[in-house]
C-alpha cells in the first residue's frame, strides 16, 4: 500500500510539473522583445546578477529598504525552504499530503521570481524591490512559516531526538522568527513612507497638469515619463 501510494503522489507530482511546463509554454509563445527593454539573454550573460535579482526578489517584503538585506532573506529562506521540505517528504510520509499544497505555493513564489528576473534583471537589481513584486514573493513566506512549523512539529515528536537536539533547532529558529518580525516591521516603515512621498508627489503633478502648458517637464514626468506626451494628451 506504501508504494502505491508513493506511486500514486509521484504521478500527481509529475502533472503538476507537465502542466507548469506547458503554462509555460504558452505564456513565451510567440514572444517579441521590444528594441528599449533588456534582452531575456540577460540570464546567461549575467548570470550572477540575475540570481541577485531573484534573491533581492525573494526577500524584499523583508528587506524593502535595502538590496542586501532583501538578498539574504531571499538566500535563507530558499535554503530554509528546500531543507524543511526535503527532510519532511524524507523523514515523515505521514505529513506528504499536508505538505504538498504548501511546497507548490511556496515554489510558485520561486519561480515567480525566476520568470520575472528574466525580464527584468536587466533593469536593475533595485527594480526587483518594487512592490507589486513584493505581493507575489510573499506567497512564498507565508507557505515557508507553514513548512517551518510543520518541521518542528514533526522533530520535537520524534522519540529518537535528544532533547537537547530539539532545544537547539528551538533556540535557532525563535530568534529567526524574531529578527524576520523586526525586519518586516521596518519594510512595513518604509513602505509607508514612501506610499506618504509618492501620493504628495501626485497631488503636486495634479496640480501641474492644470496648468500643462507652462509646467516644468520634471513635474509631468512625475505622470508619465514623456512630458510631451501628457501635453499632447
Amino acid at each position: 500500500p506504501q508504494c502505491d501510494q508513493g506511486a500514486s503522489q509521484l504521478r500527481r507530482l509529475a502533472l503538476v510539473v507537465a502542466v507548469g511546463a506547458g503554462v509555460v509554454t504558452l505564456y513565451l509563445n510567440g514572444f517579441r522583445n521590444p528594441g528599449d527593454q533588456p534582452t531575456p539573454f540577460f540570464l546567461f550573460s549575467h548570470p550572477l546578477s540575475y540570481g541577485y535579482y531573484v534573491l533581492v526578489y525573494m526577500g524584499s517584503g523583508l528587506g524593502a529598504w535595502s538590496t542586501p538585506v532583501s538578498a539574504s532573506w531571499g538566500a535563507v529562506g530558499i535554503v530554509t525552504f528546500a531543507w524543511c521540505s526535503a527532510w519532511l517528504w524524507t523523514r515523515s510520509p505521514a505529513h506528504r499530503h499536508a505538505l504538498l499544497p504548501w511546497i507548490l505555493l511556496g515554489l510558485y513564489g520561486i519561480l515567480s521570481g525566476l520568470m520575472t528576473g528574466i525580464g527584468r534583471a536587466g533593469f536593475g537589481v533595485g527594480q526587483a524591490l518594487s512592490s507589486r513584486y513584493i505581493t507575489i514573493s510573499s506567497l512564498f513566506w507565508v507557505s515557508l512559516i507553514v513548512i517551518v512549523v510543520l518541521a518542528i512539529t514533526r522533530l520535537l515528536q520524534d522519540g529518537a531526538v535528544s532533547r537537547t537536539r530539539a532545544l537547539a533547532v528551538v533556540a535557532v529558529t525563535v530568534p529567526l522568527f524574531i529578527l524576520a518580525g523586526v525586519s518586516y516591521g521596518a519594510s512595513w516603515t518604509h513602505a509607508k513612507a514612501a506610499l506618504q512621498h509618492h501620493s504628495a508627489a501626485f497631488l503636486q503633478a495634479g496640480e501641474c497638469l492644470r496648468y500643462y502648458n507652462t509646467a516644468p517637464d520634471e513635474c509631468l514626468r512625475i505622470l508619465f515619463p514623456d512630458a510631451t506626451r501628457v501635453r499632447e494628451s
